[in-house]
């Protein structure tokens, strides 16, 4: 089967594909694909559970050329021991991994590594051999400080206590412990992906509470980890926000997942926020589109391709 596609669209920093050029992957992996990060030069990283791309062992993390083939030059050995679930690129094409792994070619690490492109891990980036995360990384997002914020289920983080989310340097130590959630046990934190220049940052997620703060499942922070006070998201969600993402033109916020409202009105599964947290009333997004779109964050790009709907 073949599929292909040319230039790409941009929503916020995920990009979606106009269907063009010939795009083959074959009968593709064994199992299910988490998540995907397209590095400068085309190239797709692609991460999940499975253990083959055609037949050819690949564990858990590949890399495909543009037209969909293996390739070759990405080099993993015997991968990783556990499921990968989120993939960061960073400016210099160095990858970021996180997922529930514990080992990356036989050799520990935390559930966070960092690849250099060719696929070798990068000895320079501590939690390559920490303790790491004591829980699931869910996602990573690299600002444009080169800080790292990191989500998921863990509380721990190199001995040190850190609740479901996590703010690193650029070296993979961490930086001192501003971020507060007041999550539940295994309420994964999402950061919003977005390619503005700014020092704030959407977060999103199972949670209810920030700090000493009761917020539903969405929250705005400074660069300082504090609360954003102008942003307002009201009651918030009804239920989990399981993917999110911001737009680079104008700072909307489009999140899916599992609730039926925001803020008291009735959003089934996708909603569209202002920059202030308020709700966007200019658009209809399409009713539980959202719920079948957020149920697994590895389909967070597709999100961008329903998200520009009729206006009502």
């Amino acid at each position: 089967m073949s599929a292909a596609f040319t230039g790409p669209t941009w929503f916020g920093s995920m990009m979606t594909a106009r269907w063009t050029q010939v795009f083959d992957p074959g009968a593709g992996v064994n199992s299910t694909v988490s998540a995907l990060a397209v590095q400068t030069n085309s190239k797709i990283v692609v991460g999940g559970s499975f253990t083959a791309f055609n037949g050819i062992p690949c564990t858990r993390l590949l890399r495909l050329n543009s037209d969909g083939t293996l390739d070759p030059a990405f080099i993993i050995g015997t991968g990783f021991d556990g499921s990968v679930t989120s993939v960061a690129i960073q400016s210099d094409n160095k990858i970021l991994v996180g997922g529930s792994f514990t080992s990356y070619n036989g050799t520990a690490c935390g559930r966070l590594v960092r690849l250099n492109s060719d696929g070798s891990p990068d000895t320079t980036f501590v939690t390559n051999t920490g303790a790491g995360f004591s829980g699931t990384v869910n996602s990573i997002l690299v600002q444009t400080d080169n800080l790292i914020l990191v989500g998921g289920g863990f509380t721990v983080f190199n001995g040190q206590g850190r609740n479901y989310l996590a703010r690193l340097k650029s070296d993979g130590t961490s930086t001192p412990p501003s971020l507060r959630p007041a999550a539940p046990s295994m309420a994964p934190c999402i950061p919003s992906p977005c390619s503005r220049p700014t020092t704030r940052s959407s977060l999103a997620g199972l949670f209810t509470g920030y700090d000493t703060a009761a917020l539903n499942r969405i929250v705005r922070l400074t660069s300082t980890g504090a609360l954003d006070v102008t942003f307002n998201s009201g009651t918030g969600f009804s239920n989990t926000v399981t993917a999110v993402a911001v737009r680079a033109t104008d700072g909307l916020i489009v999140a899916a997942g599992a609730f039926n409202a925001y803020s008291i009105a009735s959003r089934h599964g996708l909603a569209r926020l202002n920059g202030d947290g308020s709700l966007d009333a200019a658009r209809t997004l399409a009713p539980g589109a959202g719920h079948r779109l957020g149920r697994r964050a590895d389909r967070r790009r597709q999100m961008a391709d329903r998200a520009e709907c009729s206006p009502t």
